[in-house]
């Protein structure tokens, strides 16, 4: 039989053992193939994170050791890393990814053994830059002359935009185009305090129409000149031929957020899943 000090010291250690299980952290993703293991530790799933330099931490587990990191961004190769101390049977690495614009985005790891074995990738879909704004106006599919202000005599008029390309393509697929600038520009310059873009995206074959969304707030780039960079990001992966009609509005407000000028809806900009066009 035990004595009161055997127990005691039993209940301890179990203690000490059980609190050491709660405190270590869990992984945010997990990619598993028999007994190797990737996981991705940071940006969590889910995160959002300012337009800035993003700090990809990952490890992975294999009994043959692990030689390669390989990260990818919505499908494409960003880079491969070698593993920092050789052959391990575990590894830690490290990636500082810049995007180029807000939007949301998929990040990949996975790792390739010693025996030249490729590991199942884990994911993470993360959105970077500011949510969405909530816009008091909303897209109309004619274009009435606004009101006159009664506290501003400023004829506001909006250029006819430019879509730079014409056509884009859907991201994930070996297209070389898959975004399109949008920029328009307002006379006198400085006349107006915001410029939101609504989008719509439709194909008369297939029956699909997005339609409009929320809004975005345009970029200004002095002079009169808004700029905003478009991607599919968010719409479905169709698998067959698509040709998406993307319409446009514009609006500028005030600062008081009141609508100054609306534009005329434009379908100049198509978004492909063919790479030919």
């Amino acid at each position: 039989m035990l004595s009161c000090r055997e127990l005691k010291h039993i209940m301890v250690v179990g203690c000490i053992a059980i609190a050491l299980s709660a405190c270590t952290p869990e992984p945010a993703v997990l990619a598993s193939n028999g007994e190797a293991h990737t996981w991705i530790d940071a940006p969590l799933d889910g995160s959002r994170h300012p337009l800035a330099p993003v700090s990809i931490q990952t490890h992975a587990s294999n009994p043959q050791g692990i030689v390669e990191f390989e990260y990818r961004l919505d499908g494409d190769l960003i880079t491969i890393h070698d593993a920092s101390a050789g052959a391990n049977e575990l590894a830690h690495d490290e990636l500082l990814w810049e995007p180029d614009f807000a939007g949301s985005y998929l990040l990949q790891v996975r790792t390739r053994s010693a025996a030249d074995d490729w590991g199942e990738a884990a994911g993470v879909r993360i959105d970077i830059g500011d949510p969405t704004p909530t816009f008091t106006v909303e897209p109309e599919e004619t274009a009435p002359e606004p009101e006159p202000s009664p506290t501003s005599e400023v004829a506001v008029v909006l250029l006819p935009p430019t879509f730079t390309p014409p056509v884009f393509h859907f991201q994930g697929r070996d297209c070389p185009q898959q975004s399109a600038v949008i920029q328009i520009r307002v006379d006198p310059p400085g006349a107006v305090y915001n410029m939101i873009l609504f989008l719509r995206f439709s194909d008369a074959a297939s029956g699909y129409d997005s339609g409009w969304d929320s809004g975005h707030s345009m970029s200004a780039e002095g002079g009169g000149s808004y700029r905003y960079i478009i991607t599919s990001a968010g719409l479905p992966d169709f698998s067959s031929d698509v040709n998406l009609i993307v319409r446009t509005q514009f609006v500028a407000t005030g600062a008081d957020g009141e609508q100054l000028v609306r534009s005329p809806v434009y379908t100049d900009l198509r978004l492909s899943t063919r790479c030919s066009e």
